[in-house]
């Protein structure tokens, strides 16, 4: 019997970790954190929108680079206008610390983090469990995009090899 025994329930948490999809460097760029998306790009960014909310992987919060090219992908993947979104500098070509601490400092049960590499690449190895990257064999190429859960109370729990990979998906395995 239960009775009066207080039983916490751990939460769920799920990341949503990805590249920006393609970009280019058309004349007249002067800067990389400027580079728009390109054609390929922007079909990229909208295909792997169309599956995130096939699967019903839908953030509560969108944690991205303040850069042209991340937010062109976050504006793509058409996500509902009532997610939070964070554009910040600090995400702009961070590495894996700086990831880190995005995500320990998030709210919500589901948290998109939309970011380059190498950072986006080097957090899809370190973040599932060990072993768990198998279906890493392919890169992270841009619009990578990997699903994680974690089973934690509040995302200041995600550690280092502690994430399940639910999916794994890139524009090139859309369209195969």
């Amino acid at each position: 019997c239960l009775c009066g025994r207080y039983i916490k329930e751990t939460l769920m948490r799920r990341l949503i970790l990805m590249r920006h999809a393609k970009a280019g460097w058309p004349a007249g760029i002067a800067t990389d954190f400027d580079r728009p998306l390109d054609d390929k790009g922007r079909q990229d960014a909208h295909a792997i929108g169309r599956w995130l909310d096939a699967e019903d992987y839908r953030p509560d919060l969108a944690l991205c680079s303040a850069s042209r090219r991340t937010s062109e992908t976050l504006e793509l993947l058409e996500i509902p206008s009532a997610v939070k979104r964070i554009f910040t500098d600090r995400l702009y070509l961070a590495d894996t610390e700086r990831l880190m601490a995005a995500i320990q400092g998030a709210e919500g049960s589901t948290v998109l983090l939309l970011a380059h590499n190498p950072g986006v690449a080097e957090m899809a190895h370190l973040l599932p469990r060990v072993g768990a990257t198998a279906h890493l064999a392919a890169g992270t190429p841009p619009g990578a995009t990997m699903v994680m859960s974690f089973e934690v109370d509040d995302w200041r729990g995600v550690h280092w090899h502690s994430g399940d990979v639910q999916a794994y998906m890139t524009p090139r395995m859309l369209a195969q």
